[in-house]
């Protein structure tokens, strides 16, 4: 192999380093929506079962 083969390879190359980044970052930028929802799911869930016990404590204190 000489010189002009493995110059022939760069562009080969860096076109598989680019489609490996941006799979990469599909991967990344997926598994991070899917905590940042499940993390916001958790906090609206405890949200709303405070105000489910809220709103029963309020019920309650109106029928006296």
């Amino acid at each position: 192999m000489g010189n002009g083969t493995i110059l022939a390879f760069i562009p080969l190359i860096l076109m598989f380093v680019l489609y490996l980044a941006i799979i990469m970052f599909g991967i990344w930028f997926t598994t991070t929506l899917i905590r940042t929802q499940r993390e916001r799911n958790e906090i609206l869930s405890k949200i709303a079962s405070k105000m489910d016990t809220y709103e029963t404590t309020k019920k309650s204190d109106t029928n006296f």
